[in-house]
């Protein structure tokens, strides 16, 4: 069983001289991440991913804030939205506790509205390796 605690994603743009903050997430609420503001648009209702206690990283600047998403296994896939970019670069950026490996990536980027076709998907396999495609 694949169980994996989630902290903080932050999204942001920036250009030359600016940085705006697209997304940020928290997880300062119990329970189904559906349930609160996140949309499922895979998996329907296997495995659900609620929270869980948060992580905490010396010096990490979001850290001990909030909950953790926790994801257990494969089943239900989430996304939230933030304003659609059109130039520049995106930049996200999150705190991860793996206790159990597997095959599935567990953190993507994609369209609006969500599709199959991702623009970052990052996995973490069972010979320890770090992948992002």
């Amino acid at each position: 069983m694949k169980k994996l605690g989630l902290f903080i994603a932050l999204l942001f743009t920036s250009n030359l001289f600016s940085q705006t903050l697209l997304l940020e997430e928290n997880f300062d609420f119990a329970g189904n991440l559906t349930d609160n503001g996140w949309t499922s648009h895979s998996g329907g209702s296997t495995n659900p991913i609620s929270t869980t206690t948060g992580l905490l990283y010396v010096d990490y600047p979001s850290s001990n804030i909030g909950n953790a998403a926790l994801i257990i296994a494969t089943g239900q896939s989430v996304h939230r939205t933030f304003t659609v970019q059109t130039s520049g670069s995106i930049y996200t950026s999150f705190l991860v506790n793996v206790s159990a490996t597997g095959t599935e990536y567990f953190i993507n980027l994609g369209n609006d509205p969500i599709g199959t076709t991702y623009r970052g998907r990052i996995y973490i396999l069972n010979d320890g390796w770090v992948i992002l495609k």
